[in-house]
């Protein structure tokens, strides 16, 4: 009986510790979110420059890989090929994905807002809102990776030594 006592603490000291894991790749994973938002609104901003409405701007994206934000621009497409405003659908399709991504509220809100701001605007107006909506998403991307740099390694040491108290305290 005395094993069963070990595989616990050992289940014990992993689950625990593996929470800084899942702390620090949560992190990881909305850095990498964030830099392949810029590329697509990049990518947006130009297609909307040489011409392309913004389905076909969509289409561009999502052959160019938009990885986690393909289902997104997939429901924008359906949504402007239905006739539906763009305002209403942007943040539709933006709340179906939240599940998916890792983003904060107010990331959402930017996003959402964007959508709504696009609606009936001129090019130039969309392309400045993009713009601001690209310059906000690098900053939140500079201060993320500053942030991994240092809670990163923390959360996954804080994690493991954790789980090596919970064992130690159930020996």
């Amino acid at each position: 009986m005395q094993w069963f006592k070990w595989i616990g603490m050992i289940l014990m000291g992993v689950s625990v510790g593996s929470i800084g894991f899942w702390l620090a790749y949560r992190m990881d994973k909305r850095l990498q979110e964030y830099r392949t938002l810029q590329k697509i609104l990049m990518l947006l901003s130009s297609r909307m420059r040489i011409g392309e409405n913004l389905d076909e701007a969509a289409q561009s994206c999502i052959e160019a890989g938009a990885a986690e934000w393909e289902p997104w621009l997939r429901r924008i497409q359906e949504g402007l090929r239905a006739q539906k405003p763009l305002s209403e659908i942007w943040p539709q399709a933006l709340e179906r994905c939240k599940a998916e991504l890792h983003l904060d509220k107010e990331d959402y809100k930017m996003l959402a807002g964007l959508g709504k701001s696009m609606q009936g605007a001129g090019l130039e107006s969309c392309l400045g809102q993009i713009s601001q909506i690209q310059d906000y998403f690098h900053a939140q991307q500079t201060m993320l990776e500053q942030a991994i740099q240092e809670q990163g390694r923390l959360y996954r040491t804080i994690g493991v030594l954790a789980g090596i108290l919970v064992m130690v305290v159930l020996m």
